[in-house]
């Protein structure tokens, strides 16, 4: 039941982080100077994808060959749930740019969230492999290695996680939780306790979990 606990918190958190998707100021060439594109963005940010998806089709019309835009329609696709769309867009900047980290990282996101965790890992490799800063894609690929059981694995990418982003608590929070499957409780302890003093001012929910996590383990 402990164990039947632990994994229902886990899964609910990471999930939460880790479709999180948005469009990086740093996405789209900044030489694209185009007023369908920054009404497109607008519509974006507004959460208004259908509107952002007419005025990205604008654009591409001008610029079939940039590989960002069809980034960016893609997540406006998966935004709407339209994921054969979502997965032509992405498949098509690789096309036009095998080292667009941002279309494999968001390919993994889109495959995760039907259950293809295997591929979807395989993606956050090829990103990981473009930029070996993007924390996000170690972060990601460490809860759904979680998820096809490769303990060890998912142990290294947090790691790495962690060592890109020292100060922040998710990572700690799910490699205690790693250390708690592999029957390490005395160091799941240590990571759960560095997350909640992490976490107490910055992320209320994980300073929530965290407090369940250590009760369990302690009582």
């Amino acid at each position: 039941m402990k164990n039947q606990y632990f994994k229902k918190l886990f899964l609910v958190f990471f999930l939460l982080l880790s479709f999180v998707c948005k469009v990086e100021a740093d996405t789209v060439d900044p030489m694209l100077n185009n007023e369908d594109l920054v009404k497109g963005q607008q519509y974006f940010v507004n959460n208004n994808f259908s509107n952002a998806i007419l005025e990205f089709n604008k654009v591409i019309k001008v610029y079939p060959n940039n590989s960002d835009l069809y980034v960016i329609r893609g997540i406006c696709y998966s935004k709407q749930k339209n994921y054969s769309k979502s997965f032509s867009d992405y498949n098509k900047a690789i096309q036009l740019n095998s080292k667009n980290n941002l279309a494999y990282y968001n390919r993994g996101l889109l495959k995760v969230s039907l259950a293809n965790y295997k591929d979807a890992i395989e993606d956050f490799y090829c990103t990981t492999k473009i930029n070996p800063n993007n924390y996000k894609a170690y972060y990601n690929r460490s809860s759904f290695k979680v998820v096809i059981k490769d303990y060890k694995g998912a142990l290294e990418d947090c790691n790495m996680a962690i060592k890109l982003k020292p100060n922040d608590s998710a990572p700690y929070y799910n490699r205690g939780y790693i250390y708690y499957l592999m029957g390490n409780n005395k160091s799941a302890l240590l990571d759960y306790n560095k997350a909640k003093i992490l976490a107490k001012t910055t992320d209320k929910q994980l300073y929530r979990n965290c407090v369940s996590s250590i009760n369990s383990l302690t009582k």
